[in-house]
Order: C-alpha cells, then structure tokens, then sequence
C-alpha cells in the first residue's frame, strides 16, 4: 500500500542526513537536494506508478531461451485471459501493438519531446532555478536563487571570468592571442 511503502522508505532511511520525515503526514517524506527542500506525498504513488510490460519486453520474456522465463510469462498470459473472461471482455490472440498509456509512458513521450526541442534549438545549457521557495510569480528570494546558482557552479564561472581568464574564444580568437608564440614561414 502506499501507507506502507512509505513507513518502508522511514524506516529504511530515518538515518540519512538528506532524508527528512514529516510525521504529520503519514504519506509524505521530504529529500533535502543541494537546491533545497523537495516534498514527497507517497497518496496514489503504487496506482500512478504501475507500468505495464512493452510489447518489445513482452515478446523477448515470451521467446526467452530460459525454461523458467517462458514460463512465467505463460502464467501471466493465461491470468490475463481468465481475467479477461471473467470481464466479459472479448479474448485478444495478440496483444495490441500500441503502447500502453501509462504514467511513465506519458513521462518517456514528454522527456522525448523536450529533447527534440533542445536539440533543434543547440542551447548550450539549461538550468532551472526556482525564484522562491513557495513557486509564486513576481516573487523573487535572493538568497534562495544565489545558493541554487552557487550549486551549480555559475558563482564560480563568473568568479573566473571577472578575473580575466576567456570562458570561450571563438577559433580565430584563440589564433590571433597565442599565435605569437609560434614560428610562422612567411
């Protein structure tokens, strides 16, 4: 159950320094990330989170060499049967093609997605800083938005740079400084 997975994860980590128990709430927990504190409520996680086999992962368990896989997933396919009967719903001979919609089908197509867009538009980089803790607009906390850039390393890039060393010189530019240094045939 959800209750139980996490009085599991309490038990299992009540000990760690990054892992903070909210005992007011019986389903939550919180992780303490170098960017702050990230509440977790564990209500409907085990439902959320089933996942169903992929059709590709099904028919490589189905054809497996071992004796004891196959097996398993002939268990399987006659429970899904008996269950299928048992709802009155017509019996598939094979499995639709289409993957199922669950959430981490949901979350790979939407990762996916980001991805193309980021590779269409070549940014150099991507950070997320959160303005305030409470994620409110037009609110803006210094402090919380200096030590999430200082975790990241952006403080100490800037620190580098102000002191006069180049972050990046183009081709020609790097060219032009060092090639003094270099004996040139005229």
């Amino acid at each position: 159950s959800d209750n139980g997975f996490c009085q599991k994860l309490w038990k299992t980590f009540d000990k760690h320094p990054r892992f903070k128990i909210e005992p007011r709430k019986p389903t939550s927990f919180c992780i303490i990330h170098f960017a702050g504190n990230v509440s977790y409520d564990t209500a409907n996680f085990m439902d959320k989170n089933m996942d169903e086999l992929g059709e590709l992962l099904r028919q490589a368990l189905t054809s497996s060499g071992n004796k004891f896989v196959r097996h398993i997933m002939e268990l399987r396919s006659q429970r899904e049967a008996e269950a299928q009967l048992a709802s009155g719903a017509p019996v598939k001979a094979a499995r639709s093609k289409l993957k199922p919609n669950t959430v981490s089908a949901e979350f790979k197509r939407q990762l996916e997605n980001l991805m193309t867009k980021m590779a269409s538009a070549s940014p150099h980089f991507v950070r997320c800083i959160k303005p305030n803790p409470e994620k409110l607009p037009d609110k803006y906390n210094r402090q919380v938005v200096t030590e999430q850039l200082r975790s990241g390393g952006v403080i100490e890039a800037l620190c580098v740079q102000r002191a006069g060393y180049p972050c990046r010189w183009l081709h020609q530019e790097c060219w032009e400084n060092i090639r003094i240094v270099f004996k040139l045939k005229q």
